[in-house]
C-alpha cells in the first residue's frame, strides 16, 4: 500500500476510533457502512503487505465482469467479479460466501488507479477469512 493511502486510513481509523458511542448512532446507515470499513481496512492492513503475496490471482475475464481467481498453496480460495460498479470476493469459488464488498467506479473493469487498491484488499480479506475459519496452512499449524 502506498505511504499516502496508509497515512490517510490511519488518519481515518484514528477519527473514528475516538468516536463517543453515542455519536456512532447519530450517524446514518451509509455513514456506519463507511465507519465500518475504515476499521476493517485499517484491520486488514495491520499485517505487512507480503502476507497478500501469497494469495495468487489469476485473471479469467479482462472485462464486463473483470474477474479473477485467488489460489493459496494452489488451493482455490476466492473468485472476484466486479460487475456494474459491483466489487465482491467469493469464497472458495464463484456462488459462495461473500467476504468482501466494494464499490469501485468502474462498471465492468476497474479504473486504473482503484485496481491495487481493490485487489490488495481482496487478498488480505481472503487471507482473514483463512485465518479465522483457521483454514490458513500457516495459522493452523
Amino acid at each position: 500500500m502506498t505511504s499516502n493511502l496508509r497515512r490517510i486510513l490511519n488518519e481515518l481509523h484514528a477519527l473514528v476510533q475516538g468516536m463517543p458511542p453515542k455519536d456512532l448512532q447519530a450517524l446514518t446507515p451509509s455513514e456506519r457502512r463507511l465507519v465500518a470499513a475504515i476499521r476493517t481496512a485499517q484491520n486488514l492492513y495491520d499485517k505487512p503487505d507480503e502476507d497478500a503475496e501469497r494469495v495468487t490471482l489469476v485473471q479469467t475475464n479482462p472485462a464486463h465482469p473483470e474477474t479473477y481467481n485467488a489460489f493459496v498453496d494452489g488451493k482455490q480460495v476466492g473468485h472476484l467479479r466486479l460487475r456494474h460498479s459491483h466489487f465482491r470476493v467469493d469464497y472458495p469459488m464463484y456462488g459462495g460466501a461473500t467476504i468482501y464488498q466494494g464499490t469501485p467506479r468502474g462498471d465492468g473493469s476497474f479504473f486504473d488507479d482503484e485496481r491495487d487498491f481493490y485487489l490488495m484488499t481482496a487478498k488480505l480479506s481472503i487471507l482473514a477469512h483463512l485465518r479465522k475459519h483457521s483454514e490458513d496452512p500457516e495459522t493452523s499449524q
